[in-house]
């Protein structure tokens, strides 16, 4: 490697945030003043595995960083993690991010094999990265589903503002009028982002303390938070996926929720349901675990041909049929709402 090079850092160790600030200029100071006291640790394809603090420090400092290579042992995860847990203060919350980050590692992007390629499966499974970072799956989720949300809103604000730039788009209809008062927003930022951060508090956060930081009632915070939800799903039928777009554009337009949301409150009943008092991927899990019964119970009758019919008094078969009737009549109903999307 020549001077002038500088090394590349490795995807487990870009996980973690950089050291910056005057906590940056004085471990600066103090390389300076004493050297490099730990070496830098390298992958053997000689990306940097730990100390890219260090190695930027020495660069600053204009001190020659020293290395040793990662041995192998154990997985580069372990040994990553163990290094940066045993030197950093994290919050609940940062641990969480930093799970969720690595649940989305790919194979080949972190394999310790020089020849490794990636693909499209996860290095670590959620509870794998769960575990590893000492919390909870329930945070992770939360973490994920934030992480992804950011993603969404960016690309979503990305899209509309394309479409606004055709000439051969209809414009989009405005609200007649102001629907309550404007939400305060950080300069720089818009409202679906500044929810998309806040919902990662919630891994440590009760939601409705989360909601007071930022000026917000519980139910404004809620509407607003599955208007990001929704958005960030990738399951979306076109048509959905084309109002609920419509409605994060709005709501950051006008930084208000109350009309955005009357356009997505219909598709919220149908993914989360009516369930009070528990968080969106739980009321959505106890639709889906109900629905998943119905459908195996269904899927048992599959073959009624070999169910062999006793003999039945005139009676008990007219009570019988009048049953199945019934049941038929519901299932046709069930049926449709299938094909309509319907609650």
């Amino acid at each position: 490697m020549s001077e002038s090079e500088e090394l590349k850092i490795h995807p487990v160790a870009a996980l973690f945030a950089l050291m910056v600030g005057d906590q940056f200029d004085a471990f600066v100071d103090d390389i300076r003043s004493n050297g490099l006291l730990e070496p830098i640790t390298l992958h053997p394809d000689g990306r940097i595995l730990d100390g890219r603090n260090r190695y930027r420090a020495c660069l600053e400092a204009d001190r020659p960083p020293r290395f040793e290579t990662w041995s192998g042992k154990g997985t580069i995860f372990d040994f990553v993690v163990s290094k940066n847990l045993s030197r950093r203060h994290l919050t609940t919350r940062e641990r969480s991010d930093i799970a969720a980050k690595l649940a989305t590692l790919k194979i080949g992007d972190v394999s310790s094999q020089r020849d490794g390629k990636p693909n499209g499966r996860p290095s670590l499974s959620t509870k794998e990265a769960a575990d590893l970072m000492k919390v909870s799956l329930r945070s992770v989720g939360r973490s994920k589903a934030a992480m992804e949300a950011g993603d969404t809103v960016m690309k979503s604000e990305e899209n509309m503002e394309e479409l606004g730039a055709s000439d051969n788009v209809v414009a989009l209809p405005q609200s007649p009028k102001p629907n309550g008062p404007q939400i305060a927003v950080p300069d720089g930022t818009t409202l679906s982002a500044m929810i998309a951060d806040a919902m990662r508090r919630e891994c440590s956060e009760n939601s409705s303390n989360v909601a007071k930081s930022l000026g917000l009632n519980p139910m404004t915070y809620r509407k607003i938070r599955y208007i990001v939800l929704i958005c960030a799903r990738d399951d979306l039928a076109c048509d959905d996926r084309a109002v609920s777009e419509m409605a994060l554009a709005e709501m950051n337009r006008t930084r208000q929720v109350g009309a955005p949301f009357s356009q997505i409150e219909s598709l919220v009943r149908r993914i989360y349901g009516e369930r009070k008092g528990v968080s969106p991927a739980r009321a959505e899990a106890i639709i889906n675990e109900k629905f998943d019964r119905v459908r195996g119970l269904l899927s048992s009758l599959d073959n009624l041909d070999g169910v062999a019919i006793p003999y039945l008094s005139s009676d008990r078969k007219e009570k019988m049929l009048v049953e199945f009737n019934s049941l038929q009549n519901c299932l046709r109903a069930f049926v449709k709402r299938v094909k309509e999307g319907e609650t």
